[in-house]
């Protein structure tokens, strides 16, 4: 279903937006981070349609996305052409990337981060995700606490009386997200884990979250 969706949303990415549009839980925290141009982080996990979310978040602030291209070219370039429709700028995650994005944040811009995907390099510490230690990224916390940018957490359900939109969900974060690595990480999981008890249907159990186990512990996969 989520395939079929992010498909969908991306070849009709504009008309989607009002199509598709259910409830919008705490507006006022995606219009402040247009209003008061303040450096924003929207945080949204592989949870429900995050392809839907950013789509939305797009549409009313100036919203820079950090994602991993697709192997396959033509689908490189029909989710960077849906992403990017309604105002989205899109880098890669990258070290290039990374700067860009440091950039737009120091001029007030706003950016989406996918939570849940395990960084590379030294980006990350392992904190539990139900139970289980994972790699986590750091980078929400640290550009945070740089930048002095405020964090919302974003998520787009099905809405399960009419399954033909979304209800979008903004909540602000946690104070242990600005605290040390170790600490905003750890918060940042148990964000997620709330996230998913309340549709655990809308998670992406398939991605692999677990892919880069702690040293001298075996491969989960």
């Amino acid at each position: 279903m989520t395939l079929l969706e992010s498909l969908w949303l991306w070849r009709h990415s504009s008309h989607a937006i009002t199509r598709l549009r259910g409830r919008i839980f705490n507006e006022h925290l995606l219009k402040d981070a247009k209003d008061k141009n303040r450096a924003t982080i929207f945080v949204t996990p592989h949870f429900g349609s995050w392809e839907y979310a950013g789509l939305l978040t797009a549409s009313n602030c100036n919203l820079m996305i950090m994602y991993a291209p697709p192997k396959l070219d033509y689908l490189h370039k029909l989710s960077y052409a849906g992403r990017s429709s309604t105002g989205a700028q899109l880098i890669e995650t990258n070290s290039a990337g990374i700067k860009t994005l440091v950039h737009h944040l120091k001029n007030g811009g706003s950016v989406g981060i996918l939570p849940d995907q395990v960084p590379v390099g030294n980006g990350g510490v392992y904190v539990p995700f139900f139970s289980r230690l994972a790699y986590t990224t750091t980078l929400v916390g640290k550009l945070a606490s740089r930048f002095n940018c405020e964090i919302v957490f974003c998520y787009s359900l099905r809405n399960l009386e009419n399954k033909l939109c979304f209800d979008t969900y903004y909540f602000p974060a946690s104070k242990e997200l600005y605290k040390d690595d170790a600490t905003s990480a750890h918060a940042l999981n148990k964000f997620i884990e709330e996230c998913i008890a309340k549709a655990p249907e809308q998670y992406l159990w398939s991605y692999k979250r677990f892919k880069q186990p702690p040293p001298n512990t075996s491969d989960p996969y």
